[in-house]
């Protein structure tokens, strides 16, 4: 078994035994870990963190790797919690499945430095869970227009910041050298 893997089967044993330990001893309220119900989005979550360890310990050589890592993080997350408070939140909770897909695309843009993805279905995914969430919190349709402009506005005035610095920056990077 490579390093890297058996460090993580080895985390991995010590967190299960420690959530053990602390069941026993009465610490977390008692719950069954081991029904399914708990079980799958557990199964989904260590799968997760198995692929980003393997990317970040540097096992995998393609960050695309963290795209399924994060939406699995994603949802087994989600999952872990309608498990815990009853799927009657599904409800309100349902944009998150938005989020997935947008925090896997954002995870291989930045962890690869800029050279794959891009940005535009991040944004389009976090604006839509976004403007959906607020659009489950308000009770009227217009308010929520109204609060999503201005986050796209928002969104807008801090994305020319960052160009403009970026493109700043760019221009004090060309040197002359004169003999």
């Amino acid at each position: 078994m490579k390093k890297s893997m058996a460090i993580f089967w080895g985390i991995v044993l010590i967190l299960v035994g420690t959530l053990l330990v602390l069941v026993q001893l009465n610490v977390i309220e008692r719950i069954n870990i081991f029904s399914w119900e708990y079980l799958w989005p557990a199964i989904m979550i260590l799968l997760a963190i198995m692929f980003h360890f393997q990317f970040f310990a540097g096992g995998a050589k393609s960050p695309g790797i963290l795209v399924p890592g994060g939406i699995l993080l994603v949802y087994g997350c989600l999952f872990m919690y309608i498990a815990i408070v009853g799927w009657n939140s599904v409800g309100y909770l349902w944009p998150i499945f938005l989020v997935g897909p947008g925090f896997g695309l954002m995870e291989l843009k930045l962890f690869s430095r800029g050279k794959e993805g891009s940005w535009i279905p991040v944004i389009i995914l976090f604006g839509l869970a976004i403007f959906f969430f607020i659009r489950n919190s308000f009770s009227s349709f217009s308010m929520a227009v109204a609060v999503a402009l201005i986050i796209v506005g928002a969104c807008i005035i801090i994305a020319s910041v960052f160009d403009r610095k970026k493109s700043r920056d760019k221009k004090s990077d060309v040197r002359i050298d004169v003999k």
